[in-house]
């Protein structure tokens, strides 16, 4: 019986599945940690190899023929399996076309050589020496092999230099490089971004000048010239060089996030907003997101910029950034609607009087005219008291409190007067408040 479970798989007839089963189980059942589970994983290997083998003979049909035939038998070499692995890996990084197409390393993989346990220590140590000299392959290829052959619990260093540190950068736009000059052009290409990531301008200067004379169509060599010129402090040819390489690839989320940024620097907050809405299909960029919100709010869309900010807080409340900019947010929008209910308020108050306004202003006042008599008659009273004040003690009743203690004391009919005096402002402020009060009132109402 053959144990279909340990392979993780259901009971199959096609050699290729049983083979990538089997890799996969191999990393859960390693020889030196679980010597038990590898033995069993490795005879139900054999066994489902044995068993599709042996119905593809049975399916084979025997044809007896009529009459005796003489069959020439010829002997030749046969190949390894590791020296037809070798020989196919070899085809296929020096046809570029095929070296850039995952499909052909998944085919390579299916070799007996790689599924193989005898041959596979073998077959690895032959790809990591070959790969080791000819390393120019996409991160996806890198990926793709380490799967197989595992080389970060195999061999650190080489994982390091070849994964860890590849550069990202893009190989299917290069299907038109000629073959002779692919490895030319990808180690100046290489050269490029190592120069760049030591900052080291000048080298980059004349390595991009002679790796467009091999090739002149990369936008990955375009976006490399654009992130030279920002480096350079010339953002206008930056940005065109980013322009031209969103031309050539639409989707590029790193060349679209440097545009925005380059566009916030020279203040197109417009071309900035259009831009960020475009990415955000793709990718939404943390600090992309902070320099869409200062654009809304240089545009004056306070009310959108409010509605992001509170996202971004929403997905994490201790941003510092995000908060300094709700707070500049916030202040803004009070502040806008303080200007507003004054311009409201200011807009509904009494304009210069036309002779309408006089005749309803009059009318509106009707009710009030007992008020303003007594008020009048109440500022007649304390200008003639204050004179007899004034003509008995040589001061005004207002002068006369600073100077009280020095002065002799006053007479009782002056002390009279004052205290009239007195009664009197206090009507007269108590009358004024009280209209005011009703006007205020009135306003209000309406």
């Amino acid at each position: 019986m053959i144990d279909w479970k340990i392979l993780d798989i259901e009971p199959a007839e096609d050699l290729k599945v049983i083979k990538r089963a089997y890799a996969k189980q191999l990393k859960h059942y390693h020889p030196e940690d679980d010597p038990k589970g590898y033995q069993h994983l490795r005879e139900t290997y054999e066994k489902a190899v044995s068993y599709v083998r042996k119905k593809e003979n049975d399916n084979t049909a025997f044809t007896k023929l009529p009459t005796e035939t003489v069959t020439t038998i010829h002997y030749h070499h046969s190949q390894t399996p590791l020296e037809e692995f070798i020989e196919k890996l070899q085809f296929i990084y020096h046809d570029f076309n095929q070296r850039i197409d995952i499909s052909s390393w998944k085919n390579l993989l299916d070799f007996e050589a790689v599924w193989s346990v005898e041959w596979f220590p073998r077959t690895r140590h032959a790809i990591t020496e070959f790969l080791d000299q000819h390393s120019f392959l996409p991160i996806e290829v890198w990926l793709l092999l380490n799967e197989t052959f595992d080389w970060e619990k195999w061999d650190q260093d080489f994982y390091k230099k070849y994964l860890e540190q590849h550069n990202y950068l893009r190989y299917d736009c290069l299907k038109s490089v000629k073959d002779s000059e692919a490895d030319r052009y990808l180690e100046g290409r290489n050269n490029v971004y190592e120069a760049l990531k030591a900052n080291n301008l000048k080298q980059a200067e004349k390595l991009i000048d002679n790796v467009k004379l091999i090739f002149a169509d990369d936008p990955e060599l375009l976006r490399l010239q654009g992130i030279y010129y920002q480096r350079k402090g010339n953002a206008r040819l930056a940005l065109q060089c980013y322009c031209e390489c969103l031309e050539k690839i639409p989707n590029d989320v790193d060349c679209r996030a440097e545009k925005i940024r380059l566009l916030h620097q020279l203040g197109r907050w417009k071309e900035v907003i259009e831009e960020t809405e475009l990415l955000r299909e793709l990718n939404d960029i943390p600090s992309i997101k902070f320099l869409y919100i200062k654009a809304l709010m240089e545009t004056d869309q306070w009310n959108k910029a409010e509605e992001e900010i509170h996202k971004m807080i929403d997905e994490n409340p201790n941003d510092v950034e995000a908060n300094n900019l709700f707070t500049k947010i916030i202040h803004h929008q009070r502040k806008n609607k303080k200007s507003r209910y004054e311009k409201t308020l200011m807009n509904n108050s009494v304009q210069p009087f036309s002779f309408k306004d006089k005749l309803v202003f009059s009318l509106y006042l009707q009710p009030y005219k007992k008020i303003f008599l007594l008020f009048f008659c109440c500022l007649i009273v304390q200008s003639i008291i204050s004179d007899s004040i004034e003509r008995s003690i040589g001061y005004t009743f207002f002068e006369w409190f600073p100077v009280a203690l020095s002065l002799p004391s006053p007479s009782i009919e002056t002390y009279g007067y004052m205290v009239i005096l007195v009664v009197l402002y206090f009507m007269i402020i108590k009358m004024i408040v009280r209209v005011f009060r009703i006007f205020f009132y009135q306003e209000v109402q309406s």
